[in-house]
């Protein structure tokens, strides 16, 4: 067994299918909270999704020089390709996804350095498939030297980590949502798989069955079997129970009103996990939406959500590009589409913009509507007219 097999899922022990329901009418047992059972809660299916292809649609930037003042920089071999055997979107979309799960990632350095000391390549690692060797300081002050990386042994120097939430007192391994919450999660999930049992078996959940006459052990194991056996067969299968039996409904109606706002906190609630904001999610939970709208949703979304995931992955890879990781050659992801307004909102800004010397007008065509720059295009008004209209926004040459 080698250290591909391992990282990319070719051995050890298979995936244990959730359970379902058995013909003997036994109730469906709770999955383990894992990666794989939590996305099948339809919450955090969207808060990981929305997150993972938000940050994977952002262009790279390669910038230079101080802070306050960055300079473009030709994008190096890192940036346009992180890792050889992925695109960039789907390594980036791989990472920030293991980000919201799992709060750390690791990447291998792998294929060697090149001259100026870069990585040629980085492997997100399974959060399965890597082990601390020494043990973690508590404090998460100091790193473990060296891991376990399928069963191989990684020095520390050969691994980038990202950390999105470098929380005291707990591990690389014990930081991520499904560990620090997984009572909560646990419990949502449960609430799904009731769901899940009451439209499979057609009806409440759990269901009693009364009889006013008298009836021993034998009897009341004969009906109970009756009834499994017919439950079993499916809705079309009428049940047929004798000695005066009843079958009444007992335990909760997930139809019911008081559960179906049970479950929209219950997304609500995921959504407060993962920072997503709610009314995104289409579960307000009680809040105020009276000024809300598409671009404010977009911005909140970048500044309380995404720029906590994003951040961490520009340290990561800005550490591995020469000099200063602030202010030498680092890496930026670009947001703005992901908040430009609409075309008659931009068509209005950006010539403001220009006249006013915060832009020109080949960074407004570029950055406003993915124009080229105006001296590769010949002018679409004569010269005359566009010097006719005092302040005109030159889309020509």
């Amino acid at each position: 067994m080698g250290l591909l097999d391992v990282l990319f899922g070719r051995a050890g022990p298979p995936a244990t299918p959730p359970a379902t329901p058995t013909s003997s009418g036994n109730p469906t047992p709770i999955p383990w909270l894992s990666g794989t059972t939590a996305l099948g809660l339809s919450a955090v299916w969207r808060c990981v999704t929305l997150i993972a292809d938000a940050s994977a649609d952002c262009p790279w930037r390669e910038l230079g020089g101080p802070e306050n003042a960055p300079v473009e920089l030709p994008t190096s071999r890192l940036i346009r390709r992180p890792m050889v055997t992925m695109t960039r979107r789907e390594w980036t979309w791989r990472v920030v996804a293991t980000e919201a799960l799992y709060n750390t990632v690791h990447l291998l350095h792998v294929g060697g350095y090149d001259s100026e000391g870069v990585p040629w390549s980085l492997m997100p690692i399974p959060p399965a498939a890597i082990f601390p060797l020494t043990p973690p300081d508590p404090w998460g002050l100091s790193m473990p030297t060296s891991y376990y990386v399928g069963g191989q042994v990684v020095k520390a120097d050969d691994l980038t980590i990202i950390r999105r939430a470098p929380f005291p007192n707990l591990t690389d391994q014990t930081a991520g949502i499904l560990e620090v919450a997984r009572r909560q999660f646990s419990s949502f999930l449960a609430a799904d798989v009731a769901a899940s049992r009451y439209w499979q078996n057609g009806g409440p959940i759990t269901t009693v069955l009364t009889s006013d006459q008298v009836i021993d052990d034998p009897e009341a194991a004969d009906i109970a079997q009756r009834w499994a056996n017919r439950r079993s067969m499916g809705a079309d299968y009428p049940a047929v129970l004798g000695k005066g039996a009843h079958a009444e409904a007992w335990g909760a109606d997930p139809t019911a009103e008081s559960a179906v706002e049970a479950r929209r906190e219950i997304v609500a609630d995921v959504g407060r996990y993962f920072g997503v904001p709610t009314r995104i999610l289409n579960a307000p939970a009680g809040d105020s939406e009276t000024y809300a709208n598409t671009e404010d949703d977009k911005a909140d979304l970048l500044a309380l959500t995404l720029r906590g995931y994003m951040g961490p992955v520009e340290d990561g890879i800005s550490e591995l590009l020469p000099g200063d990781y602030i202010e030498g050659r680092r890496m930026r992801l670009d947001p703005l589409r992901l908040v430009q307004g609409d075309l008659a909102s931009r068509a209005q800004a950006y010539p403001a913009l220009v006249r006013a010397g915060i832009l020109s007008v080949d960074e407004a065509r570029a950055a406003g509507f993915g124009l080229a720059p105006s001296d590769d295009l010949g002018p679409v008004m004569p010269a005359t007219a566009q010097d006719a209209i005092p302040g005109a926004f030159r889309i020509g040459g």
